[in-house]
């Protein structure tokens, strides 16, 4: 049996996603999908090509801006995805899921309920995805003439209180989403009326903990 290397670089239900779609185009194909870790060195990769001799790898980058090195897989067809956009593969081809339009669908939710306010709390470190949905929910605010606000990390129940409410807020992920409810819901604001919160993945482990 063939084996394909996947190489993860988060364990987020976007990953797990992946992955199931991987392995069930590879059991048509008869092959074999080995997942190395996202903390692997170069040293344990160059170990793992050599031990399970892959005919192809996948390398996912969506929280990655660099590890593992296109060089350490020379010759072997490899496909890039989610690479950063700015950070282009020089050897290997990329797939790029389309952020902007994935949030899109959680933005029409949020301006279907006509508030007075919209605020973005995203990852603050700059990955690619996190950029283009934070573009594209600018620009869908915008065209309602709604102010949207970006909200900070720490200090994150004061500003949401300082919001004008009612509110919607778009998280980047279900994880941020989640940072947003837990501050909203201290500051002792009724959701969903005073704060709407939606977030992006639908990852049940966030979203089956709310209360």
């Amino acid at each position: 049996m063939d084996t394909i290397l996947f190489f993860q670089s988060t364990t987020s239900k976007s990953w797990r996603e992946k992955l199931k779609g991987v392995i069930l185009f590879a059991q048509e194909h008869n092959w074999f999908v080995q997942v190395i870790g996202r903390h692997a060195t170069d040293k344990e990769i160059r170990q793992a090509i050599i031990e399970w001799s892959p005919i192809g790898c996948l390398v996912d980058r969506a929280m990655s801006h660099g590890a593992p090195p296109e060089r350490l897989f020379r010759r072997i067809p490899t496909v890039y995805l989610d690479q950063e956009t700015t950070r282009p593969s020089h050897c290997h081809p990329c797939l790029v899921h389309d952020s902007a339009a994935t949030a899109s669908l959680a933005i029409s939710s949020l301006l279907s309920r006509g508030c007075r306010s919209y605020a973005y709390i995203g990852t603050g470190v700059g990955f690619h995805w996190d950029n283009e949905r934070l573009v594209q929910f600018r620009k869908e605010a915008a065209a309602t003439g709604t102010p949207l606000s970006l909200l900070p990390l720490s200090g994150l129940k004061k500003s949401i209180s300082a919001l004008p409410k009612p509110c919607g807020i778009l998280g980047a992920n279900d994880e941020f989403a989640m940072k947003a409810y837990h501050a909203a819901k201290s500051a002792g604001l009724a959701i969903p009326d005073d704060v709407a919160i939606v977030g992006i993945d639908n990852d049940e482990i966030y979203c089956e903990s709310v209360s």
